[in-house]
């Protein structure tokens, strides 16, 4: 059943990305649409609940970092981030120029707001995941640092040895 899942979404993201290229190529009424074998419960990203919410968030939400088949970071919304010595703050650097659906610009308040959200709200998919966060500090306008409680292994930590600084 395992592969059946990954093989479908293998297929939908390969459709997606043929449909997308093939929409950018002048036709101005094409329409994309994809099926999905489940409706979507919400759109809300801080409460996904089943597997086709998931996929859709996905395809509409850019993430921080993100991470290659290869299990390789690579820069997304944050254009570079690094770790400090002791491993409890990390400092991102965000995109430039990057705006939201209705024009308002992606900044560190944004950021800040998201990840606050994420990890302090009832019910959140992300909570467990977040709670070594002590707290989000706006630097700038495009640079945010993420304090933690203790120094963490996993993912997260792992992207210090794959930042474009590095």
């Amino acid at each position: 059943m395992q592969r059946s899942s990954k093989r479908r979404t293998v297929t939908c993201a390969a459709l997606l990305g043929l449909a997308l290229t093939w929409a950018g190529s002048g036709n101005a009424t094409t329409t994309l649409r994809i099926g999905l074998q489940s409706d979507v419960d919400n759109l809300d990203p801080t409460i996904p609940r089943g597997w086709a919410t998931t996929v859709v968030l996905n395809a509409i939400c850019d993430k921080l970092i993100d991470v290659t088949p290869e299990l390789r970071y690579v820069p997304q919304l944050a254009t570079e981030w690094f770790w400090s010595d002791d491993s409890k703050v990390l400092t991102l650097k965000l995109r430039q120029g990057v705006k939201f659906h209705d024009g308002e610009p992606l900044d560190a308040a944004a950021v800040k707001f998201s990840i606050d959200r994420h990890r302090l709200m009832p019910g959140s998919f992300y909570s467990a995941a977040l709670a070594p966060i002590t707290g989000v500090d706006i630097l700038d306008d495009m640079t945010v640092r993420i304090n933690l409680s203790q120094p963490i292994s996993g993912p997260l930590q792992s992207a210090a040895s794959s930042s474009p600084r590095a």
